[in-house]
């Protein structure tokens, strides 16, 4: 599931959690379990926020005074 893989398990029940019931999703769970996944616990757009946070540069005001 190349879905899962790019926005993870919890991704994946947001995504769903309209369209299945619990007992459904507990199902498809058990079968995602297989999987081997990175960061499976972090949605992508957290991964982008800590990349964000590690690339951050503070401004200095002296670095702009004349």
């Amino acid at each position: 599931m190349a879905i899962v893989q790019k926005i993870g398990i919890r991704g994946l029940r947001v995504l769903m959690e309209n369209s299945i019931n619990d007992r459904t999703w507990q199902r498809m769970q058990k079968d995602l379990k297989g999987l081997q996944l990175d960061n499976q616990a972090k949605f992508s757009a957290l991964r982008n926020i800590g990349r964000c946070i590690d690339g951050f540069v503070p401004l200095k005001l002296k670095d702009y005074e004349i």
